[in-house]
């Protein structure tokens, strides 16, 4: 896993700059392959298999709008959009 780290970090991935950290916005594509690395391809929430060309949404691990929550990397995962969409804003522990 360092090594997709290691990647993010090299291809400019600020991991903790909080003018991103609490502000909605759209994946890069850079963003969403390191994701997909990291997850091995699998969906954050139910663990089956994604693919890169499908549609797939960037949950927040821990909902967006608790105390606390950002947009860092850290706190995203891939996951299939009706996965996502049923979860809602659950929180995770």
């Amino acid at each position: 896993m360092s090594g997709v780290f290691d990647k993010a970090v090299k291809a400019g991935f600020n991991m903790t700059d909080k003018a991103i950290a609490n502000k909605r916005r759209r994946l890069t594509p850079e963003e969403k392959r390191y994701l997909f690395e990291r997850q091995r391809g699998r969906c954050g929430i139910c663990g089956e298999p994604m693919s890169l060309d499908e549609v797939m949404h960037a949950d927040h691990i821990i909902n967006f709008f608790r105390p606390g929550a950002t947009n860092f990397l850290a706190n995203l995962r891939l996951a299939h959009a009706n996965c996502n969409l049923k979860r809602g804003a659950k929180f995770i522990s």
